[in-house]
């Protein structure tokens, strides 16, 4: 993982938090919007999170379903 995945990994649930305890509907891609790095990655910010996935037992759920 390279310096710049483990920003955006880290700026993501940072934000994820902010809002949980702002109590707003969770948007990951709101981080994107002041990223130094979102033109070079497209803003495309599940593939840059997609290795951690892969090497994880965990999974995550980007939809609540009632």
């Amino acid at each position: 993982m390279t310096l710049e995945m483990a920003d955006c990994v880290i700026r993501h649930m940072n934000a994820f938090m902010r809002q949980c305890h702002e109590e707003r509907v969770a948007d990951f891609g709101e981080p994107c919007a002041y990223c130094s790095y979102a033109e070079s990655c497209g803003y495309d910010w599940l593939a840059r999170m997609q290795p951690l996935l892969d090497a994880s037992n965990e999974e995550i759920q980007l939809a609540y379903k009632k």
